[in-house]
């Protein structure tokens, strides 16, 4: 189970607050190499989860930075083309350029303002105050 399964119940969770179906969301998920400012993409934790929510009804969208190809996921390198229409943003790698983005810009472009944070990139209060519903590995 572990990280890829905690983070399905963690998104589950969010859109059972906002009272959404996973079947047929988009799902927009931020980053897929292991470790943040690397292109590793060796036993990456994103690809069971985008599996377990494919499998749940959901259309994942992946972007990766660094990464440029991986077996079975498309990896998109344009921000903005993933998380336009977004119902979650998930975050699964701490990349540098995740750590600039400007959450009220992020909360314009999704259309379900779910935002859950894998590694503590954000800062709870930050991204409430963007209008996300905010859930956070280990909160």
């Amino acid at each position: 189970d572990g990280m890829p399964g905690y983070m399905a119940r963690k998104v589950r969770d969010a859109f059972t607050a906002v009272g959404r179906d996973i079947k047929g969301a988009n799902i927009a998920v931020l980053g897929l190499s292991y470790l943040g400012d690397s292109d590793d993409a060796r036993n990456v934790p994103t690809e069971p989860f985008v599996e377990e929510m494919r499998a749940a009804g959901a259309i994942v969208r992946v972007h990766d930075p660094l990464v440029e190809t991986y077996p079975g996921i498309e990896v998109e390198h344009d921000l903005a083309k993933v998380v336009k229409d977004a119902d979650a943003v998930v975050l699964f790698t701490a990349h540098s350029p995740y750590r600039a983005i400007d959450l009220a810009w992020l909360r314009a472009q999704v259309r379900t303002p779910i935002l859950v944070d894998g590694r503590h990139v954000w800062e709870r209060a930050a991204a409430e105050s963007a209008g996300f519903n905010f859930s956070a590995v280990g909160q």
